[in-house]
């Protein structure tokens, strides 16, 4: 099983690199798609195509966290804000 703490630290770390970014702006698309508690998670998966091997294992982690519920619990949604932070240029630093 996945550590859904590890995962979104992963991706707070690699998201901040290039917030803007082509890969970060996947990641993160990824991310909020499976963190929409709607059910449906609608990705077009040939995206990953674009992303390096180090980004597709963290896009794969993030799949794994869905497969385990990981993506529904509090922390999850409270990593997805920093993330939303990091992307918006909101966050410390940013």
């Amino acid at each position: 099983m996945t550590d859904a703490a590890d995962v979104l630290a992963r991706l707070e770390a690699r998201i901040a690199q290039a917030p803007a970014s082509g890969p970060a702006l996947v990641l993160y698309s990824l991310v909020k798609t499976v963190s929409t508690g709607r059910g449906q998670y609608l990705f077009l998966l040939s995206k990953l195509r674009g992303l390096d091997p180090e980004d597709r294992r963290l896009a794969y982690a993030v799949m794994e966290a869905v497969a385990t519920g990981e993506n529904e619990t509090r922390a999850w949604a409270e990593g997805v804000a920093r993330l939303d932070a990091l992307v918006s240029g909101r966050a410390a630093g940013g």
